[in-house]
C-alpha cells in the first residue's frame, strides 16, 4: 500500500481537529475539575495585633457559597470579597470555606492572636480658689 499525499493530509487534519478538541475540552472544563478555589491575602499565621477589628479579604473562583467563621459573605462579580470580623481577646482562628456548585468544598483558616489595649484612665483634678475683697470671700473652682 503506497503513502498517497491525499491520505496523509486527510489523516494529519483528522488528528489536529481531536488534539484541538481535546485541549478544548480540558481548558474548558478546567475549573469543574479543579472545584473551589480561594486565595486570602493573609498568611497562615499572622503576627499578634492589639486592634479590636481585623479585615479578611481574598478572591475566589469556581464557588457557589462560601462562609466566614460558619456566616455567609458575598463575594462581587470577579470573585472578590472584603470582610471586616470582630475579634475575642486572645486566641482566634479564622475559616473561610467555601463550596461549588458540585458539592466540593475548599477551606482555609489562619490564627490569629488578639492582644487587648489595656484600658486608658484619665484623671481630672479641681483647684478651687478663695480670694478675699472687701472683707467678702470668693471662691472659684476650675477643672482641668
Amino acid at each position: 500500500m503506497t503513502n498517497n499525499p491525499k491520505k496523509i493530509l486527510i489523516s494529519t487534519l483528522i488528528a489536529t481537529v481531536f488534539i484541538g478538541l481535546g485541549f478544548f475540552v480540558y481548558f474548558g472544563a478546567r475549573d469543574y475539575i479543579q472545584g473551589p478555589v480561594i486565595r486570602l491575602s493573609v498568611g497562615r499565621y499572622e503576627p499578634p495585633t492589639e486592634k479590636d477589628v481585623f479585615t479578611v479579604e481574598g478572591n475566589t473562583r469556581n464557588i457557589a457559597f462560601i462562609t466566614l467563621n460558619g456566616n455567609p459573605i458575598f463575594t462581587d462579580d470577579n470573585g472578590y470579597f472584603k470582610e471586616q470580623l470582630l475579634l475575642a481577646p486572645g486566641y482566634n482562628i479564622i475559616t473561610v470555606e467555601a463550596k461549588d456548585r458540585f458539592g466540593r468544598i475548599k477551606k482555609k483558616a489562619f490564627d490569629l492572636v488578639h492582644i487587648p489595649r489595656s484600658p486608658t484612665v484619665s484623671t481630672e483634678t479641681a483647684t478651687t480658689t478663695a480670694i478675699l475683697r472687701d472683707n467678702r470671700l470668693s471662691a472659684s473652682t476650675d477643672s482641668i
